[in-house]
Protein backbone atom coordinates (compact mmCIF):
# COMPACT_ATOMS: atom_id res chain seq x y z
CA UNK A 1 0.00 0.00 0.00
CA UNK A 2 1.35 3.41 -0.94
CA UNK A 3 2.25 5.98 1.72
CA UNK A 4 0.43 9.23 0.95
CA UNK A 5 3.25 11.51 2.17
CA UNK A 6 5.87 9.77 0.07
CA UNK A 7 3.52 9.69 -2.91
CA UNK A 8 2.94 13.46 -2.75
CA UNK A 9 6.71 14.11 -2.52
CA UNK A 10 7.37 11.91 -5.52
CA UNK A 11 4.61 13.69 -7.46
CA UNK A 12 6.07 17.11 -6.63
CA UNK A 13 9.50 15.96 -7.77
CA UNK A 14 8.12 14.48 -10.99
CA UNK A 15 6.34 17.72 -11.85
CA UNK A 16 9.69 19.53 -11.83
CA UNK A 17 11.46 16.99 -14.04
CA UNK A 18 11.18 17.24 -17.81
CA UNK A 19 10.47 14.17 -19.85
CA UNK A 20 11.90 15.35 -23.14
CA UNK A 21 14.55 12.98 -24.36
CA UNK A 22 16.90 13.29 -27.31
CA UNK A 23 20.15 11.88 -28.55
CA UNK A 24 21.40 15.02 -30.25
CA UNK A 25 20.29 14.94 -33.86
CA UNK A 26 17.23 12.69 -33.35
CA UNK A 27 14.91 14.27 -30.80
CA UNK A 28 12.37 11.93 -29.25
CA UNK A 29 8.87 13.22 -28.56
CA UNK A 30 8.24 13.64 -24.85
CA UNK A 31 6.36 11.00 -22.89
CA UNK A 32 4.47 11.91 -19.76
CA UNK A 33 3.32 9.90 -16.73
CA UNK A 34 0.07 9.72 -14.80
CA UNK A 35 0.59 8.26 -11.33
CA UNK A 36 -2.21 7.03 -9.10
CA UNK A 37 -2.80 7.00 -5.36
CA UNK A 38 -5.38 4.26 -4.75
CA UNK A 39 -5.91 5.00 -1.05
CA UNK A 40 -5.98 1.44 0.17
CA UNK A 41 -7.11 -0.31 -2.99
CA UNK A 42 -4.99 -2.69 -5.05
CA UNK A 43 -2.30 -0.73 -6.88
CA UNK A 44 -2.85 0.21 -10.53
CA UNK A 45 -0.11 0.81 -13.06
CA UNK A 46 1.06 4.26 -14.04
CA UNK A 47 0.10 5.44 -17.50
CA UNK A 48 2.95 6.58 -19.77
CA UNK A 49 2.12 8.15 -23.11
CA UNK A 50 2.84 11.02 -25.46
CA UNK A 51 0.84 14.23 -25.44
CA UNK A 52 -2.56 13.74 -27.09
CA UNK A 53 -2.50 9.95 -27.14
CA UNK A 54 -5.74 8.23 -26.11
CA UNK A 55 -5.75 6.90 -22.57
CA UNK A 56 -8.26 5.18 -20.28
CA UNK A 57 -8.13 5.88 -16.58
CA UNK A 58 -8.30 2.65 -14.51
CA UNK A 59 -11.21 1.74 -12.24
CA UNK A 60 -9.88 0.30 -8.96
CA UNK A 61 -11.95 -1.62 -6.43
CA UNK A 62 -11.81 -1.75 -2.65
CA UNK A 63 -13.73 -3.79 -0.10
CA UNK A 64 -16.58 -1.94 1.60
CA UNK A 65 -16.30 1.12 -0.66
CA UNK A 66 -17.51 2.57 -3.95
CA UNK A 67 -15.04 4.16 -6.36
CA UNK A 68 -16.12 7.76 -7.03
CA UNK A 69 -13.46 8.82 -9.53
CA UNK A 70 -9.93 10.24 -9.81
CA UNK A 71 -9.18 13.71 -8.46
CA UNK A 72 -6.29 16.14 -8.72
CA UNK A 73 -6.64 17.15 -5.06
CA UNK A 74 -6.28 14.74 -2.18
CA UNK A 75 -8.71 14.92 0.74
CA UNK A 76 -10.84 17.81 -0.54
CA UNK A 77 -11.76 16.13 -3.85
CA UNK A 78 -13.04 19.22 -5.63
CA UNK A 79 -11.19 18.86 -8.97
CA UNK A 80 -12.24 15.69 -10.75
CA UNK A 81 -10.15 14.31 -13.60
CA UNK A 82 -12.16 13.38 -16.69
CA UNK A 83 -9.43 13.28 -19.36
CA UNK A 84 -9.20 10.67 -22.12
CA UNK A 85 -6.02 11.93 -23.80
CA UNK A 86 -2.55 12.41 -22.34
CA UNK A 87 -1.83 15.95 -21.10
CA UNK A 88 1.44 17.72 -21.74
CA UNK A 89 2.69 17.19 -18.20
CA UNK A 90 3.21 14.63 -15.48
CA UNK A 91 0.22 14.43 -13.14
CA UNK A 92 -0.79 12.59 -9.99
CA UNK A 93 -4.34 11.49 -9.35
CA UNK A 94 -6.05 10.46 -6.12
CA UNK A 95 -8.87 7.93 -5.77
CA UNK A 96 -12.02 9.08 -4.04
CA UNK A 97 -14.08 6.44 -2.23
CA UNK A 98 -17.61 6.51 -0.87
CA UNK A 99 -18.94 4.20 1.83
CA UNK A 100 -22.38 3.64 3.22
CA UNK A 101 -22.86 5.79 6.30
CA UNK A 102 -23.81 4.45 9.72
CA UNK A 103 -27.02 6.47 9.50
CA UNK A 104 -27.99 4.84 6.20
CA UNK A 105 -27.20 1.37 7.52
CA UNK A 106 -29.23 1.88 10.69
CA UNK A 107 -32.16 3.30 8.72
CA UNK A 108 -32.12 0.29 6.42
CA UNK A 109 -31.86 -2.11 9.34
CA UNK A 110 -34.88 -0.43 10.90
CA UNK A 111 -36.83 -0.74 7.65
CA UNK A 112 -36.03 -4.47 7.42
CA UNK A 113 -36.93 -5.06 11.05
CA UNK A 114 -40.32 -3.42 10.52
CA UNK A 115 -41.57 -6.43 8.56
CA UNK A 116 -39.14 -9.28 9.41
CA UNK A 117 -40.68 -12.31 11.11
CA UNK A 118 -39.09 -15.27 12.83
CA UNK A 119 -38.85 -18.30 10.56
CA UNK A 120 -39.49 -16.26 7.41
CA UNK A 121 -37.21 -16.04 4.38
CA UNK A 122 -37.05 -12.76 2.41
CA UNK A 123 -35.50 -12.77 -1.05
CA UNK A 124 -34.61 -9.29 -2.35
CA UNK A 125 -34.16 -9.15 -6.13
CA UNK A 126 -33.07 -6.18 -8.21
CA UNK A 127 -33.68 -5.92 -11.96
CA UNK A 128 -32.15 -3.01 -13.84
CA UNK A 129 -34.29 -0.26 -15.31
CA UNK A 130 -37.49 -2.06 -14.38
CA UNK A 131 -40.68 -0.65 -12.89
CA UNK A 132 -42.81 -2.20 -10.17
CA UNK A 133 -45.13 -3.53 -12.87
CA UNK A 134 -42.28 -5.30 -14.67
CA UNK A 135 -41.56 -7.48 -11.65
CA UNK A 136 -45.00 -9.03 -12.05
CA UNK A 137 -43.54 -10.94 -15.02
CA UNK A 138 -41.27 -12.86 -12.63
CA UNK A 139 -41.77 -14.96 -9.52
CA UNK A 140 -39.91 -17.52 -7.42
CA UNK A 141 -39.81 -21.29 -7.20
CA UNK A 142 -38.54 -22.29 -3.75
CA UNK A 143 -37.87 -25.78 -2.43
CA UNK A 144 -36.17 -27.70 0.35
CA UNK A 145 -33.28 -29.66 -1.10
CA UNK A 146 -34.35 -32.96 -2.66
CA UNK A 147 -37.99 -31.88 -2.57
CA UNK A 148 -40.39 -30.36 -5.06
CA UNK A 149 -40.89 -26.61 -5.09
CA UNK A 150 -43.65 -24.06 -4.73
CA UNK A 151 -44.41 -20.77 -6.45
CA UNK A 152 -44.11 -17.55 -4.46
CA UNK A 153 -45.01 -14.04 -5.58
CA UNK A 154 -43.47 -10.73 -4.58
CA UNK A 155 -44.77 -8.94 -1.51
CA UNK A 156 -47.54 -6.40 -2.17
CA UNK A 157 -48.01 -3.05 -0.46
CA UNK A 158 -50.81 -0.58 -1.26
CA UNK A 159 -51.96 -2.81 -4.15
CA UNK A 160 -48.53 -2.71 -5.80
CA UNK A 161 -45.39 -4.86 -5.61
CA UNK A 162 -43.39 -3.86 -2.53
CA UNK A 163 -40.05 -2.29 -3.40
CA UNK A 164 -37.05 -2.33 -1.10
CA UNK A 165 -34.87 0.71 -0.36
CA UNK A 166 -32.57 -0.18 -3.23
CA UNK A 167 -35.41 -0.46 -5.74
CA UNK A 168 -35.87 -4.21 -5.94
CA UNK A 169 -38.79 -6.53 -5.25
CA UNK A 170 -39.08 -8.62 -2.08
CA UNK A 171 -40.60 -12.08 -1.71
CA UNK A 172 -41.63 -13.50 1.68
CA UNK A 173 -41.62 -17.25 2.34
CA UNK A 174 -42.96 -18.57 5.65
CA UNK A 175 -40.58 -21.46 6.32
CA UNK A 176 -42.61 -22.67 9.31
CA UNK A 177 -45.70 -23.42 7.24
CA UNK A 178 -46.72 -26.66 5.54
CA UNK A 179 -47.84 -26.01 1.94
CA UNK A 180 -50.36 -28.28 0.22
CA UNK A 181 -50.31 -26.51 -3.16
CA UNK A 182 -46.74 -27.28 -4.24
CA UNK A 183 -45.40 -28.91 -7.40
CA UNK A 184 -46.24 -28.16 -11.01
CA UNK A 185 -49.83 -29.26 -10.50
CA UNK A 186 -50.13 -27.44 -7.16
CA UNK A 187 -51.32 -30.60 -5.43
CA UNK A 188 -48.26 -31.76 -3.52
CA UNK A 189 -47.36 -31.14 0.12
CA UNK A 190 -44.01 -29.68 1.17
CA UNK A 191 -42.38 -28.29 4.29
CA UNK A 192 -39.13 -26.47 5.02
CA UNK A 193 -38.84 -28.01 8.49
CA UNK A 194 -37.24 -31.18 9.77
CA UNK A 195 -39.26 -33.58 11.92
CA UNK A 196 -37.88 -31.91 15.07
CA UNK A 197 -39.18 -28.52 13.92
CA UNK A 198 -35.79 -27.09 12.94
CA UNK A 199 -35.19 -25.55 9.51
CA UNK A 200 -33.90 -27.84 6.78
CA UNK A 201 -30.20 -27.47 6.11
CA UNK A 202 -30.45 -26.24 2.53
CA UNK A 203 -33.05 -24.39 0.49
CA UNK A 204 -33.01 -23.76 -3.23
CA UNK A 205 -34.67 -21.05 -5.25
CA UNK A 206 -35.15 -20.15 -8.88
CA UNK A 207 -36.22 -16.75 -10.24
CA UNK A 208 -38.54 -17.61 -13.13
CA UNK A 209 -39.99 -15.69 -16.05
CA UNK A 210 -43.67 -16.59 -15.73
CA UNK A 211 -44.59 -16.83 -19.42
CA UNK A 212 -41.93 -19.49 -19.95
CA UNK A 213 -43.91 -21.87 -17.72
CA UNK A 214 -46.72 -22.03 -20.26
CA UNK A 215 -44.69 -23.87 -22.86
CA UNK A 216 -43.44 -27.42 -22.98
CA UNK A 217 -39.73 -26.53 -22.80
CA UNK A 218 -37.47 -25.49 -19.97
CA UNK A 219 -38.40 -22.51 -17.85
CA UNK A 220 -36.55 -19.26 -18.47
CA UNK A 221 -34.79 -18.12 -15.32
CA UNK A 222 -32.22 -15.64 -14.12
CA UNK A 223 -29.16 -17.47 -12.90
CA UNK A 224 -30.47 -21.03 -12.67
CA UNK A 225 -30.95 -23.02 -9.48
CA UNK A 226 -29.42 -21.42 -6.38
CA UNK A 227 -28.86 -23.05 -2.98
CA UNK A 228 -28.00 -21.62 0.42
CA UNK A 229 -27.53 -22.93 3.94
CA UNK A 230 -30.24 -21.71 6.28
CA UNK A 231 -27.94 -21.66 9.33
CA UNK A 232 -25.60 -19.20 7.58
CA UNK A 233 -28.34 -16.66 6.94
CA UNK A 234 -30.22 -16.57 10.25
CA UNK A 235 -30.42 -13.13 11.82
CA UNK A 236 -30.88 -12.44 15.52
CA UNK A 237 -34.65 -12.10 15.01
CA UNK A 238 -34.83 -15.56 13.39
CA UNK A 239 -35.45 -14.29 9.86
CA UNK A 240 -33.30 -14.73 6.76
CA UNK A 241 -32.70 -12.01 4.17
CA UNK A 242 -31.03 -12.86 0.86
CA UNK A 243 -29.96 -10.16 -1.61
CA UNK A 244 -29.32 -10.76 -5.27
CA UNK A 245 -29.16 -8.89 -8.56
CA UNK A 246 -30.08 -9.56 -12.18
CA UNK A 247 -27.28 -11.28 -14.15
CA UNK A 248 -25.38 -12.30 -11.00
CA UNK A 249 -28.09 -14.19 -9.13
CA UNK A 250 -25.60 -16.97 -8.43
CA UNK A 251 -23.91 -14.66 -5.88
CA UNK A 252 -26.44 -14.24 -3.12
CA UNK A 253 -25.56 -12.33 0.02
CA UNK A 254 -26.77 -12.38 3.60
CA UNK A 255 -27.81 -9.27 5.50
CA UNK A 256 -26.38 -9.31 9.02
CA UNK A 257 -26.57 -5.96 10.83
CA UNK A 258 -25.64 -4.18 7.59
CA UNK A 259 -21.99 -3.70 8.39
CA UNK A 260 -20.81 -2.80 4.91
CA UNK A 261 -21.83 -2.19 1.33
CA UNK A 262 -21.85 -5.27 -0.86
CA UNK A 263 -19.89 -4.63 -3.98
CA UNK A 264 -16.33 -4.66 -2.83
CA UNK A 265 -16.61 -8.39 -3.47
CA UNK A 266 -18.77 -8.47 -6.60
CA UNK A 267 -17.33 -7.09 -9.81
CA UNK A 268 -19.55 -4.98 -12.02
CA UNK A 269 -17.66 -6.57 -14.93
CA UNK A 270 -19.78 -9.65 -14.35
CA UNK A 271 -22.86 -7.69 -15.41
CA UNK A 272 -23.93 -7.08 -18.96
CA UNK A 273 -22.58 -3.82 -20.36
CA UNK A 274 -25.97 -2.12 -20.42
CA UNK A 275 -26.51 -2.72 -16.72
CA UNK A 276 -23.20 -1.49 -15.33
CA UNK A 277 -24.32 2.13 -14.90
CA UNK A 278 -27.47 1.07 -13.04
CA UNK A 279 -25.27 -1.18 -10.91
CA UNK A 280 -23.43 1.88 -9.60
CA UNK A 281 -26.72 3.42 -8.47
CA UNK A 282 -27.80 0.54 -6.24
CA UNK A 283 -24.67 -1.14 -4.91
CA UNK A 284 -24.63 0.73 -1.61
CA UNK A 285 -28.04 -0.66 -0.72
CA UNK A 286 -27.13 -4.31 -1.23
CA UNK A 287 -25.52 -4.92 2.11
CA UNK A 288 -24.48 -7.94 4.10
CA UNK A 289 -21.82 -9.23 6.45
CA UNK A 290 -18.44 -10.17 5.03
CA UNK A 291 -18.08 -12.69 7.85
CA UNK A 292 -20.29 -14.97 5.78
CA UNK A 293 -19.01 -17.40 3.18
CA UNK A 294 -20.03 -15.97 -0.20
CA UNK A 295 -19.43 -19.06 -2.30
CA UNK A 296 -22.20 -20.45 -4.48
CA UNK A 297 -23.71 -23.34 -2.52
CA UNK A 298 -24.23 -25.88 -5.27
Amino acid sequence: MKNISKFILICLSASLVGCNENNGSNPIEARYTISFYEDGAEEVKDIKAKKGESITLPTPSKDYATFAGWYYDYGTYTKKCVINTMPEENICLYAKWETISAEEALAYEKELASYSKQGHLYIHYKRFEHTKEDYADWNLWVWAKESTGREFEWMVEDNAIKMDNYGGAVAEIDLTKTYTDAGNNKTETITYLNQDGSLVEQIGFLIVYKDSKNGSGHWQSDGGNQYFYTADGLRDDGSIHLFTVQDIVRKVGYCDRLKTAIYGRLSKDELSEGNQKEFENIKNWLVFSYERNLTNYQ
